[in-house]
């Protein structure tokens, strides 16, 4: 596809980008500079030079293919090495369609000579990557693009979308892209690409060309099961496992009360996910917390161990629950361990 229909728009889209922002001298990059485009699964075998990420979402692995970092739009690669005088030694694997600016080892450094701001951008771009590094710091708030898949037709599924949509825009601007029979697939996906929202992506219940679309440009997959359906996988669930998607996908189980029995490692034993979910529609609490997932903002807590010095968890659980603080991923060590099932099962603090 092609993003840009001009090479100044190219341009003016860089200097949005942290690495070019305030650089003005583009003329010296005319025949300079590579497009280089990868579908899904590709893997990039990254060559001396820098690479700007123009749409798409990557994953950055190391010489012993462990993942390093999610990569995503207006993000560059290759500062270090370019500074250091070393080979890449990481390679990048497309999660969907993606889309890189290229300029070679030499290019760069030309215009490192001759460009003090240019030279400012890039120290303070690695400067912030050993930072978040330090940090450990999660990238999740960048995967704006989530394709929600209901198994099948029902009240539950076709309620949840709206629930979550009205939830989600009292916090964040969305936009919802609903199912549609006739589509121009780069009309849709320069949309995609202007649209700064967070984007939900509601696909069918069956492998139509609009869901198989979604799949293919979505960072994360939610997958709307209906228990009393059956532990089977559905058709479109079929269809999933049989494609090559490294999104990351979620699994939401819809209950229409607040007490169920499911015994779920039934559910879950046939299937490749992420992470799983129970969930009441008729909850506010659990509409509100399917919202916070959505826009990467769940808040998690973690109890520490110390036999009965652990009891003093449920006063501390007792205070958010005063400042509604909603927990909304919860772990535990020994005593609170046992605290954070107690919690996770529905027992009240007192």
């Amino acid at each position: 596809m092609e993003l840009f229909s001009t090479e100044e728009d190219l341009f003016s889209f860089l200097q949005t980008t942290d690495l070019f922002t305030s650089f003005d001298d583009f003329s010296s990059l005319k025949h300079s500079y590579q497009i280089i485009s990868c579908q899904a699964g590709d893997i990039l075998s990254l060559l001396p030079g820098i690479y700007v990420l123009m749409q798409g979402h990557l994953r950055l692995y190391n010489p012993a293919s462990q993942p390093l970092k999610e990569v995503f739009p207006k993000d560059s690669i290759g500062e270090v090495d370019i500074l250091t005088s070393s080979f890449p030694t990481v390679s990048l694997q497309a999660i969907k369609r993606s889309d890189l600016f290229f300029i070679p080892k030499e290019t760069f450094f030309s215009l490192l000579e001759k460009h003090q701001i240019l030279l400012q951008n890039t120290c303070r771009i690695i400067v912030r990557k050993l930072q978040d590094k330090n940090q450990e710091k999660r990238t999740f708030s960048k995967e704006k693009m989530l394709a929600i898949v209901p198994t099948s037709k029902n009240h539950k599924t076709s309620s949840c979308i709206p629930k979550i949509l009205l939830e989600i825009k009292k916090r964040h601007n969305v936009s919802h892209y609903p199912p549609r029979e006739f589509f121009e697939k780069e009309t849709i996906r320069k949309d995609l690409f202007n649209d700064p929202n967070i984007i939900l992506l509601e696909c069918d219940s069956t492998p139509t060309l609009w869901t198989q679309f979604c799949l293919e440009e979505a960072d994360r997959i939610w997958i709307l099961l209906s228990p009393e359906e059956g532990p089977s996988l559905s058709k479109i669930e079929t269809f999933i496992e049989s494609k090559t998607l490294l999104a990351k996908k979620e699994l939401f189980f819809l209950h229409s009360t607040t007490s169920f029995s499911i015994a779920t490692r039934f559910w879950l034993k046939n299937r490749n996910f992420f992470s799983h979910f129970h969930v009441c529609l008729e909850n506010p609490l659990d509409v509100q917390k399917i919202a916070r997932i959505a826009s990467c903002e769940a808040i998690g807590l973690v109890l520490s161990g110390g036999g009965a010095k652990g009891i003093a968890h449920i006063g501390i659980l007792q205070a958010f629950l005063e400042e509604g603080i909603p927990i909304d991923f919860i772990g535990g060590s020994s005593m609170g361990s046992l605290i954070g099932a107690l919690l996770a099962i529905g027992w009240k603090q007192k």
